[in-house]
């Protein structure tokens, strides 16, 4: 059958034919029911019991349709027995959702006899269509003799069936095979909507599809408006899963429920979430860009963990809360927007985002938390906001690309390892509000060269211009640098005081200084020089550890313990000097453990005690110290150990060198003076 396209005309006057007869004929709707997919055509038939009388030459009739539906102008006709071609038929709209039917151009067609359908009538469902009732009124025929029949009208009902079109068939298998109530081997949207999450059955939305490892798109999950949220686990380790789409009446995404769908790239979430869980995108490492809607207050932990590829995020100012690590891991990720509805950065929020370059957070931040953007080792500036009142446990850590930091006078405390290994930092100004500042705050920012504290700081000092940390209730040296001269009023070197202090090249200890940290000189590679003070009584563990430049060592006579690895690492020490009579005790053999390599010196008479020690006796050989001006230890004084002292001075010490054989006066130093003092021996021999 052919199906013309005609011009939507409205008509607003067809019949003037006067004389209206008895009703002896109706109209009924045939094959009445669904509008599958949106479409379908119902028959509109003329049953007659008028006999043998004249033909129809037209017809009018109304068409009240329910919301939601509409007339397929393109799919309706009119058709006859006796015509090779259908007949015009003139569709004019009247109203909202009323149609007028008219034809003029009728074929006779005998009355008597006659039935079927004379009227294809295709109607389409709009997408959010439910269907209802449609009626067909003045409903008028017309025939050859000018006799016009006015109808009873006529009521129908139209449902409305949107099958849905799945783009994965594993995942409409699975759909089906749930949630097809009418098993017609579809699923339509009233079925999808109707499915809730339940506890019962088979139905249940958070085990039909995790750990599917064959799904590949569910963008028809926006047609499940039944479920008010995302189940915990829906579709964690959905490894092929790519795109998703959610709907409208979800509010949460629960914990875990995208976790580990390592190829998702796209997913649209309405504005009604206001939530997402813990751990729901973990490890969704294809997830390069996503839209957090202005609808959402809370970001659970974890979150958005793992999601490598991740390169912008723009946090909405409906965000209250986020979660500890919401962000951690995410490498890829450049650019970060953080509105000024958050107070607080969370507990390893942005830890190991080693992409991002630069970072700005709003004053309306009050703390930082426990390495929150640690290992952000493309991060080349910070400025912390000036409300901010703590930075974080090692907050800091690991920024290796670090240049500048900027840290307002409203912080009060700077938490342990802050800013471990920043080696890039090179300057650090310590505001006057500042009243704690952790261990190892600072420790292995081995570029420092410049540390200044607020002279109005209460708590701490960096006296005499000394680049240092100093605490100065009881003058212990907190931190230092590469370029820190050490005042005469510091009592104690602090733990980790001047590790990885990679640019330190010589220092000396006051005598003043009674006790060294813990790891105080641990890794200073480029360490060659130090003068340790003559009132120490301990070296502690790991006091020297790795320091790899450093060529000899003169232990003053107040040492008597050396603790685990004190001098561990030290591939080039090759000469130790001891002042102690008594040898002093070494908790283990880790201590020197370049000692088979080395040579001892100890004061005349004790070579027999240090020889028969524990750990020393793995000395290479063991020799007495020689008699002033021998710095050499050769058992003579003469041009040699002048030139070794000259050396010395010139900061080219030789492998072997007493510094005590060197300090002719006495007064600590090894100068001009002393080398005079040398000259003087050998003249007066």
């Amino acid at each position: 059958m052919k199906i013309k396209k005609y011009v939507l005309t409205f008509v607003t006057a067809l019949i003037t034919v006067l004389n209206a007869y008895s009703q002896s004929a109706s109209v009924e709707v045939s094959d009445q029911g669904i509008l599958n997919n949106g479409t379908k055509t119902f028959g509109i038939a003329l049953n007659n019991s008028l006999g043998a009388l004249n033909y129809v030459v037209s017809f009018q009739m109304d068409l009240t349709l329910p919301e939601g539906v509409s007339i397929n102008k393109d799919g309706c006709g009119l058709t006859t027995r006796f015509a090779d071609e259908d007949q015009e038929l003139i569709i004019g709209k009247i109203g909202d959702n009323k149609y007028r039917l008219v034809s003029t151009s009728f074929a006779l067609i005998p009355i008597s006899g006659y039935s079927g359908d004379f009227v294809n009538l295709s109607l389409k469902a709009a997408s959010e269509g439910n269907g209802g009732v449609a009626t067909l009124s003045n409903i008028l025929i017309v025939t050859d003799n000018s006799k016009r029949y006015v109808l009873d009208d006529v009521s129908f009902n139209i449902k409305i069936h949107h099958f849905i079109e799945f783009a994965d068939p594993i995942v409409k298998s699975i759909c089906v095979d749930k949630w097809d109530k009418n098993k017609d081997g579809e699923l339509d949207t009233q079925e999808a909507a109707s499915v809730t999450i339940s506890y019962l059955g088979n139905d249940i939305l958070s085990t039909a599809f995790k750990g599917n490892a064959y799904i590949t798109s569910f963008n028809e999950l926006q047609y499940f408006t039944g479920i008010g949220n995302i189940p915990t686990e829906t579709f964690k380790g959905c490894t092929r899963l790519t795109s998703v789409v959610v709907p409208s009446s979800v509010t949460a995404i629960r914990e875990n429920a995208f976790q580990d769908c390592n190829k998702l790239s796209s997913i649209l979430i309405p504005n009604s979430v206001t939530s997402i869980g813990s751990y729901a995108f973990k490890n969704c490492i294809a997830l390069s860009s996503i839209d957090i809607p202005n609808s959402i207050t809370t970001i659970g932990q974890n979150a958005f963990e793992g999601c490598s590829g991740l390169r912008t995020l723009v946090v909405p100012n409906s965000i209250t809360t986020l979660g500890n690590s919401v962000f951690s891991g995410c490498s890829g990720l450049e650019s970060v927007v953080i509105p000024n509805s958050i107070s607080k950065i969370p507990d390893y929020a942005f830890d190991g985002c080693s992409s991002i370059t630069t970072l700005s957070l709003p004053n309306s931040i009050t703390s930082i938390g426990i390495r929150s953007f640690s290992d952000c080792s493309s991060l080349t500036s910070f400025v912390i906001p000036n409300n901010v009142l703590a930075v974080g446990k090692m907050a800091f850590r690991g920024c290796t690309g670090l240049m500048s930091i900027e840290i307002p006078a409203s912080v009060v405390e700077i938490e342990e390892r802050a800013f471990q290994y920043c080696s890039s930092l090179t300057e650090l100004i310590i505001p006057k509000s500042v009243s704690v500042i952790g261990s190892d705050a600072f420790g292995g920012c081995s570029g420092l060269t410049s540390i200044v504290v607020d002279v109005e700081n209460t708590v701490y000092d960096s006296r005499d211009n000394c680049n240092a940390i100093i605490r100065t209730a009881d003058n212990v040296l907190i931190r230092g640098c590469q370029n820190t001269s050490i005042p005469n009023s510091v009592v104690e070197l602090g733990a980790d005081a001047f590790a990885i202090c990679h640019g330190l090249v010589s220092i000396e200890i006051p005598d003043n200084v009674t006790k060294i940290g813990r790891f105080v000189f641990n890794d200073c590679t480029n360490l060659t020089d130090i003068r340790l003070s003559g009132n120490i009584a301990t070296i502690p563990e790991y006091s020297f550890f790795r320091c790899s430049s450093l060529k000899s060592i003169e232990i003053p006579a107040s040492v008597t313990y050396i603790e685990t690895c004190a001098f561990s690492g030290c591939a080039n020490l090759v000469t130790v000097v001891v002042k102690n009579p008594t040898p002093v005790t070494i908790s283990s053999s880790g201590v020197f453990d370049n000692a088979s390599n080395s040579t001892l010196y100890v004061p005349v008479g004790s070579k027999a005690a240090y020889k028969a020690a524990n750990y020393w006796k793995n000395f290479k050989e063991i020799l007495e110290i020689a008699k002033i001006g021998d710095v050499n230890g050769d058992g003579s004084v003469s041009v040699i150990d002048v030139i070794s002292t000259i050396n010395y001075i010139l900061q080219d010490p030789p492998t072997v060198f007493s510094r005590e054989a060197a300090d002719v006066n006495g007064d600590g130093d090894i100068s001009v003076v002393d080398v005079i003092g040398i000259i003087d021996i050998i003249l007066n021999q």
